[in-house]
C-alpha cells in the first residue's frame, strides 16, 4: 500500500511541477494552457511551436532539480485541431498522444511536420 501512496505523491508532485512551470511560462510570455488532465498526464496547447519547445526544455530542467519528480515524458505534434466544448480533438491530438508514448523519461519527442517530411529537411519548431 505504501508503495502506491509514494507513487501517487510523486505523480502529484510532477503535476504540480508542470502546472507551476506553465504558470511561470505564461508570466514570461509563453502562450500555453492546460487543456485537460488525463490520468497522470496533462494535455497542453500552445499557439507557437517555439513556445512549446521552450516550455518543454524548462520543464525538464525543473524536473531534474527536484528528486521527488520522476523523469517526465513529453511529446509534441504541430497541426490543426478542432476546439469543441473546452477540448481539442482530431488527428493532430491523436498523433501528439502517440508521440508522447514513444518518449522515455526525461525526453521530448517531436514528430516531424509534413513539410519537413516532404523536403527531407527538418523544419524549425516555428515553421
Amino acid at each position: 500500500m505504501n508503495r502506491f501512496i509514494d507513487r501517487d505523491e510523486r505523480l502529484l508532485g510532477a503535476r504540480d511541477l508542470v502546472e507551476g512551470e506553465l504558470a511561470d511560462g505564461l508570466r514570461g510570455g509563453l502562450g500555453g494552457k492546460v487543456v485537460k488532465h488525463i490520468g497522470d498526464a496533462l494535455m497542453l496547447a500552445f499557439r507557437r511551436a517555439d513556445d512549446a519547445v521552450g516550455f518543454a526544455r524548462g520543464l525538464h530542467e525543473a524536473a531534474r532539480r527536484d528528486e521527488a519528480v520522476p523523469g517526465l515524458r513529453v511529446g509534441m505534434h504541430r497541426g490543426p485541431a478542432i476546439y469543441r466544448a473546452g477540448d481539442y480533438i482530431g488527428t493532430t491530438v491523436n498523433l501528439a498522444s502517440r508521440v508522447t508514448g514513444t518518449a522515455t523519461a526525461g525526453q521530448t519527442v517531436l514528430r516531424p511536420s509534413p513539410r519537413s517530411s516532404a523536403t527531407g529537411r527538418p523544419s524549425s519548431p516555428s515553421a
